[in-house]
């Protein structure tokens, strides 16, 4: 896991989950949300690894989470999907393929950002689920 922390804290929220195996992708994402006001933003770059993590630090979990949808070496984020959403933690898919999530029909209602996620969408979108 690798931490970044904010110095402003619009949404005053404690902790992300950023699933996705590209390094860079990961990066500029974790540093949106620190800037948007999340204290700490938790990176990985396979299931097993977020998995072992939410795990890890029950009973705190994250605020939000994002998870790319097609991972490297044939995995994907169904079963970090499934995790989240036992716990009532909101969670939004996200695909360079441009296509809605195909993971399971049981989330076919769940957000789905398409790569690259642009700055002004993801505020929007953040602002959304935790209206002022």
């Amino acid at each position: 896991m690798i931490s970044v922390k904010s110095e402003t804290m619009p949404l005053a929220k404690n902790l992300a989950l950023v699933l996705d195996d590209e390094w860079i992708i990961a990066e500029g994402l974790s540093t949106q949300l620190s800037s948007f006001g999340f204290e700490d933003v938790a990176r990985f770059g396979s299931s097993k690894e977020a998995l072992e993590f939410l795990a890890e630090i029950a009973p705190k979990q994250p605020d939000f989470a994002i998870l790319d949808v097609s991972l490297s070496r044939g995995d994907n984020s169904l079963d970090v999907a499934i995790a989240l959403h036992e716990k009532d933690i909101p969670f939004w898919f996200m695909t360079g393929y441009g296509r809605k999530n195909e993971l399971s029909e049981k989330f076919a209602d769940v957000e789905t950002l398409t790569k690259p996620v642009f700055e002004q969408d993801l505020v929007r979108r953040l602002k959304g689920l935790w209206p002022d």
